[in-house]
């Protein structure tokens, strides 16, 4: 799975075609634009395409109950907050 379809994605997805091994290459993008023309619109996929290509085949995940417990919090560069991390029960 290839992130993105800037400059070094291409340069990546160049690289990776070249290599017998490789059988099959997905572009990951947000949406359906790439900054290569050449390339094909159907050999990507979205982020959400991928997602309900997976749910399809191992179904929805279960969603995690968390602890009171924080693990980690996430800030900006000014300090501040911008996200936490809590601890999954067992």
């Amino acid at each position: 799975v290839i992130v993105g379809s800037g400059p070094i994605g291409l340069e990546l997805l160049e690289t990776l075609n070249e290599i017998d091994e490789v059988k099959n290459i997905t572009l990951l993008l947000r949406g359906k634009h790439l900054y290569d023309k050449s390339l094909s619109l159907e050999s990507i996929k979205t982020i959400q395409e991928l997602k309900e290509e997976a749910e399809k085949i191992c179904g929805k995940p279960a969603k995690p109950d968390f602890d009171d417990e924080l693990v980690a919090v996430i800030k900006w560069v000014d300090g501040t907050i911008i996200d936490s991390v809590r601890k999954v029960k067992s």
